[in-house]
């Protein structure tokens, strides 16, 4: 390995780790142009107990079109009627501020989770996270956890192996299953995410999915990762794609097995939604890009753009 990758590298991913390691505020405006009649759908971040809206969410579009906002499980979206078949121009703008978040010192072991009420939509199989694949399984009994692990040595032992098992590449705008992650093995961060949040799951450890963009770059793409949560309720965040990229040299982006750096902003949380919109009942993978309904079928609006800078 060149002496640029054994260190030089790991000198920058330190800096920029530091550089995230606080507070910060970003404006931030978020473009999406469509060129049809539709109603687009945007998902704009809240206030969480580790970001915080610090203005007003203000949304414009040329040509004015019918705005009203949306709920879908404690997410939000804005709901944009073009009732025109002209290019319309939307334009979001906030401003926020977010926290890096870091890992919670625990003595609690698996069998812990018996004790306390966990909802069960941070347990249960969904469309994307198959937690009944006879893969999955033998993937976990590989790595001889028991119901007396830690929960912390537990949790970064499905980390580290879903790290080793995976490579990321072929980044979509929807959501790779974890079965799909787990049979083609190279995929995008919501692949990584999805095996992740399916082996925890697979043993009673409550999780979830995170969906955002980078924030703090000259390109803030669109980013997920997961959050679990622990037997006294304090939810973890893991970022296992960063995680990889980092430790091949191929990224210096902030994220890691129990941190995450204040370079990202959540949009929201959770995965595979079922609601209703305009009338039609919708399976949504995530809250994260735009989009627009046809024939009863998400579709995912490509031509869009966020700019943060840091107030």
């Amino acid at each position: 390995m060149s002496i640029k990758h054994t260190i030089v590298f790991p000198i920058k991913y330190r800096l920029n780790k530091k550089r995230f390691s606080k507070q910060r505020t970003y404006s931030v405006q978020h473009i999406v142009e469509y060129d049809g009649n539709a109603i687009v759908y945007i998902p704009y971040p809240q206030t969480t107990n580790y970001q915080e809206l610090v203005s007003e969410v203000i949304i414009q579009s040329t040509p004015h079109s019918p705005t009203q906002s949306i709920d879908i499980d404690e997410n939000k979206l804005f709901a944009i009627d073009l009732q025109n078949n002209n290019s319309t121009k939307i334009s979001i703008t906030y401003t926020i501020t977010v926290q890096p978040r870091s890992l919670v010192k625990t003595t609690a072991s698996l069998s812990d989770y018996a004790k306390i009420q966990v909802d069960d939509t941070l347990l249960n199989a969904t469309p994307c996270i198959d937690i009944n694949s006879p893969q999955l399984k033998d993937f976990i009994d590989n790595l001889a956890i028991h119901e007396s692990t830690p929960v912390l040595e537990a949790s970064k032992t499905l980390y580290t192996a879903v790290i080793g098992k995976l490579t990321y590449g072929h980044a979509i705008e929807g959501l790779y299953t974890s079965q799909e992650a787990m049979s083609s093995t190279t995929v995008d961060c919501g692949g990584f995410s999805t095996l992740l949040i399916a082996a925890y799951r697979k043993l009673g450890i409550p999780a979830r999915l995170v969906a955002g963009y980078w924030a703090g770059y000259s390109a803030n793409d669109m980013h997920a990762w997961i959050e679990f949560m622990l037997p006294s309720g304090e939810w973890i965040p893991a970022d296992p794609s960063a995680g990889q990229l980092s430790t091949q040299s191929r990224s210096y982006k902030s994220g890691e097995f129990g941190w995450v750096g204040s370079d990202r902003i959540a949009i929201s949380t959770n995965s595979d939604f079922t609601t209703t919109l305009n009338d039609t009942v919708l399976s949504i993978p995530l809250l994260q890009t735009p989009f627009i309904v046809k024939n009863s079928t998400v579709t995912f609006i490509n031509n869009h753009t966020i700019t943060t800078s840091t107030v």
